[in-house]
């Protein structure tokens, strides 16, 4: 049972044997529906359809019982939900190719420019919201919000950004060009001020 205005925690992992709170099926990582049925098998309590996930992000109301929902990126587990903001991350915009003719992106067999980003931390760090831009326009275009997946960047790993404007091939594709004759880009933080990471590189070479 759950006591008034209180949670209860229940683990999706097919293992009843452990206790009461250890439902008999698991949920997909790609998404699905949830349901809530009242005892008599038939009446739906309550339902969320919930998208794709990432490793250790959640997806909840944005506070407990509100309508909206949200990815929380520090999990609350077992306390009110609210999503506790760490602050600008340590993060480098590490390597740019604006004359790309090797590496390709495979969705749309293209070889567009491209930027790579790195995560010094030992925790991953979600680009999410965070602002990719350049020396006279740092907030050119901010990373969705809704694709953990693709923009969370495991501890001492690399996320890589095709700037190609090509917004219907996924997250990973930035709304800013890469000059052959060199620049600046930018890397924001969500907090539309802070400037996390700044690259300036020179006229490159085809390849």
């Amino acid at each position: 049972f759950v006591t008034p205005n209180n949670l209860i925690i229940f683990w999706l992992d097919r293992d009843p044997e452990q206790g009461a709170n250890h439902a008999t099926f698991s949920l997909s990582a790609d998404g699905e529906s949830l349901f809530l049925v009242a005892p008599d098998g038939v009446t739906i309590v309550d339902s969320v359809t919930f998208p794709a996930m990432a490793p250790d992000i959640s997806y909840g109301r944005t506070c407990d019982g509100c309508p909206d929902w949200q990815y929380f990126n520090h999990v609350t587990f077992d306390d009110p939900n609210s999503e506790i903001d760490p602050g600008p991350q340590v993060l480098f915009i590490n390597e740019v190719a604006s004359v790309n003719t090797s590496y390709l992106d495979f969705l749309n067999n293209d070889t567009d420019p491209w930027l790579e980003i790195y995560n010094p931390n030992p925790f991953q760090v979600n680009l999410s919201g965070y602002y990719l831009g350049t020396a006279d326009n740092p907030l050119q275009w901010q990373i969705p919000a809704n694709d953990p997946q693709s923009a969370v960047i495991p501890p001492d790993g690399f996320r890589l950004f095709w700037c190609d404007s090509e917004f219907a091939e996924g997250t990973l594709h930035a709304g800013i060009s890469l000059s052959p004759a060199g620049g600046t880009v930018v890397l924001t933080a969500a907090d539309g001020t802070t400037t996390t990471s700044t690259y300036s590189y020179p006229a490159l070479s085809a390849g």
